[in-house]
C-alpha cells in the first residue's frame, strides 16, 4: 500500500486496458496514466467518494497525478455493489480518448472474478443520489434532463453493454461472475 492509502494496479496491466478501450483517432500516452484501489469516503482524492472502495483512474499533469474519474463500490458476502461511476467535473479531456465507464467497469470485473466474488451489481441511474440533486455546490447550473440522461448512460447503458441483466427483485443491474 502506498503512503496516500491507495493500492496502484499494475502500469503495464493498465495500458493494455487503455488500449483495448481507446477511442478511434485519439493518441494518448498510456504512462501518463495510473490506476489505483482506494480504501476512503470522502473527498480527499478530487471526487467525494461515495462508497468504501474505489478504483481510481489518474492522469498525470507536470510531476502529479490528479483524479480523472473512479468507480466506488461496496462489498457485502462476496458481493461487489457498484454505487458510483463519475468522471471529475473539468477533466473530460483527459477522458476523451477512451470509453473510461466500460473499461472501469472491465477493470473491476475482472479483478473481482478473480477475487472469487460470486456477483457484480450496479445501481440504476434513478437510484443514484445524485439524480434527485441535480445542482451542484460549486454554483454551477445544469439542464436537470441532460444531467439525467448522462446518469442513464453512466449506469443503466453502461450496465447493459456489459452483460448486466435487471433484475426485478433485487432493482438493480447484475452479473454473475
Amino acid at each position: 500500500m502506498a503512503d496516500d492509502g491507495r493500492v496502484y494496479l499494475d502500469a503495464a496491466c493498465l495500458a493494455k486496458y487503455l488500449s483495448a478501450f481507446s477511442k478511434d483517432g485519439h493518441n494518448f500516452d498510456p504512462s501518463s496514466y495510473s490506476l489505483s484501489l482506494s480504501f476512503y469516503t470522502g473527498d480527499s482524492i478530487g471526487i467525494c467518494q461515495d462508497a468504501n472502495y474505489a478504483y481510481v483512474l489518474s492522469k498525470r499533469y507536470d510531476h502529479d497525478f490528479v483524479t480523472a474519474a473512479l468507480m466506488g463500490f461496496d462489498i457485502n458476502d462476496f458481493v461487489a455493489d457498484i454505487r458510483q461511476i463519475q468522471g471529475a467535473y473539468s477533466r473530460h479531456y483527459a477522458l476523451k480518448p477512451f470509453r473510461w465507464e466500460r473499461m472501469l467497469l472491465r477493470i473491476a470485473l475482472d479483478e473481482f472474478s478473480e477475487e472469487g466474488f460470486s456477483q457484480a451489481r450496479i445501481q440504476p441511474a434513478e437510484k443514484n443520489k445524485y439524480w434527485l440533486l441535480p445542482f451542484p455546490d460549486d454554483g454551477r447550473r445544469i439542464d436537470i434532463e441532460e444531467h439525467r440522461s448522462r446518469l442513464r448512460l453512466r449506469y443503466n447503458v453502461t450496465a447493459r453493454r456489459s452483460g448486466f441483466r435487471f433484475d426485478e427483485q433485487l432493482g438493480c443491474y447484475v452479473r454473475d461472475l
